[in-house]
């Protein structure tokens, strides 16, 4: 695994998306789309648990995995919500200046989302293959969870410092 800090620093924002967001408004109208985009996995998550804890309450030979079910249900809204919370610091930083670097860290946020999102599907897939009796485990994708919302804060603080030293300097 390449750490998160050497990722970013490799990472290019998608051409077409260059192309689309010129400019800190139209940054903000995406981010408001991505957090639209998230309500609505988050939605999608909150029924599946639903449906597992009624399950649960009816179903007792399998009542193990969907405990196991519930706490990978729980962490993808974890996940989710992480994202959402990221949003705001990203809009309040954004600028001018900014906007292009906080568009490459909304690009490579959604992309850790995406892969994240790919790697508790998998954990529900294993899941669900122990229930048909099936051992199976999909190491080919990982949790970068912790370590983007980590660099992504650092960044946003260092960010949101950087422009409160500029605010002093101008007075």
């Amino acid at each position: 695994m390449i750490p998160i800090e050497e990722e970013y620093k490799q990472y290019v924002v998608d051409e077409k998306l260059q192309k689309e967001v010129i400019n800190a408004c139209a940054l903000a109208i995406s981010m408001d789309e991505v957090y639209k985009g998230l309500q609505k996995d988050k939605r999608r998550v909150i029924r599946a648990l639903v449906k597992n804890i009624i399950l649960r309450k009816i179903c007792f030979q399998t009542r193990d995995l969907l405990e196991e079910e519930a706490r990978i249900f729980e962490e993808m809204i974890a996940h989710v919500d992480e994202n959402q919370d990221l949003l705001t610091p990203m809009m309040e930083v954004t600028d001018d200046k900014t906007f292009q670097e906080v568009l490459k860290m909304l690009d490579f946020m959604i992309e850790h989302y995406n892969r994240n999102k790919e790697y508790y599907e998998a954990q529900l897939r294993a899941v669900d293959e122990a229930s048909r009796g099936f051992g199976y485990i999909d190491n080919s994708k990982e949790n970068t969870r912790e370590a983007v919302k980590s660099f992504l804060e650092a960044k946003l603080m260092s960010m949101k410092e950087q422009k409160h030293l500029e605010k002093v300097d101008k007075m």
